[in-house]
């Protein structure tokens, strides 16, 4: 049976990443030693920080006399990287783990020594408001051209979506976010644009050690009103052209453009169910051979190539309305 896209945006929003979290031996001051871990389910949707207030409640009695009573500078690491606190809690688990299912996520918390020079500025809770504010604005303007709907929100409408993001409730985000008319539509001779954050990662180690193996990007992707709407595979293929396109890529579509089928070859075509333009052939080729080397991911998920993009934002946008794609190489 296929799952309605209702069902595969509610099987994303109720997701979650076990979390183990432990406290940095430098945080410790007391002779018990280090006190026990503090295990969350934390909705993929949501955002590390979002445990703070939880983790000081569980590790206050051994924490420093100057952090106790004011969390000014907490930070994440995960096995000695510190961990980007602005991005999606299930984009940065699939980026540092590969999206494996089942898997404990061990983060280690700290409340001193900020890495100011690996992490952009923590200045308190506000920050990660203000950080989920800025990118829906971002995607607000690829979505309708601007960002008036974000700006005229009141104050306690911004407060009722984050709270909907915090709490991964989709039924209470769905009544801020739907009048707010963000979903992409084409506006006159304006094809609609879709909002996309790629990270893709070209380390195949087992764990990453360092940002320098990760490109990203965030693009708008277009969708021509008198074409087809493009596939996941298409949008791979058009930022990462590099990773798809053979070196004979210009030559066989050439070869194609200049030398049409004939009526043998459709029919053929037809029976076989396949193509036998050499462009054709040699993108099928890639295809393969990206699926081979890479892997993709979605919301934590491995959806098919020619999956359309547009259903693929419609269901598996996050709550700042980019989809977020990881590229993880496997080889």
């Amino acid at each position: 049976m296929t799952a309605t896209p209702e069902a595969v945006q509610h099987e994303a929003w109720t997701a979650a990443i076990p979390v183990r979290l432990t406290l940095s031996a430098s945080e410790v001051t007391t002779v018990e030693g280090p006190p026990a871990p503090l295990h969350v389910l934390l909705p993929r949707w949501s955002y590390l920080p979002s445990v703070l207030s939880r983790a000081l409640d569980h590790f206050r009695h051994v924490l420093p006399p100057e952090v106790k009573d004011a969390v000014n500078t907490p930070w994440f690491e995960d096995d000695g990287l510190p961990i980007r606190w602005q991005q999606p809690a299930g984009v940065l688990f699939d980026l540092l783990h590969r999206g494996k299912p089942g898997v404990v996520w061990n983060v280690t918390i700290h409340f001193r020594d900020f890495p100011s020079d690996t992490l952009l500025a923590w200045e308190g809770s506000h920050s990660l408001l203000q950080t989920y504010l800025n990118s829906l604005k971002e995607a607000a303007v690829i979505c309708s051209g601007n960002a008036a709907a974000i700006l005229q929100m009141s104050q306690q409408s911004q407060q009722n979506l984050w709270t909907s993001v915090e709490a991964a409730d989709l039924s209470a985000y769905q009544r801020v976010a739907s009048s707010l008319q963000l979903s992409p539509k084409a506006k006159g001779s304006r094809p609609a644009m879709i909002p996309v954050r790629l990270h893709i990662q070209r380390s195949s180690n087992e764990y990453m050690s360092s940002y320098e193996s990760v490109e990203y990007t965030s693009t708008p992707v277009s969708t021509a009103s008198n074409a087809q709407e493009p596939s996941l595979l298409q949008t791979l293929q058009q930022i990462l052209p590099h990773c798809f396109q053979p070196n004979n890529y210009k030559e066989a579509q050439r070869s194609e453009q200049a030398t049409p089928e004939t009526q043998e070859d459709q029919e053929s075509s037809v029976q076989t169910g396949t193509s036998l333009g050499p462009y054709a052939a040699l993108m099928h080729s890639s295809q393969q051979r990206f699926s081979d080397q890479y892997c993709v991911l979605v919301a934590g998920i491995k959806p098919q190539l020619q999956t359309p993009l547009m259903w693929l934002h419609a269901t598996l946008h996050a709550p700042d309305m980019f989809l977020y794609i990881t590229v993880i190489a496997l080889q």
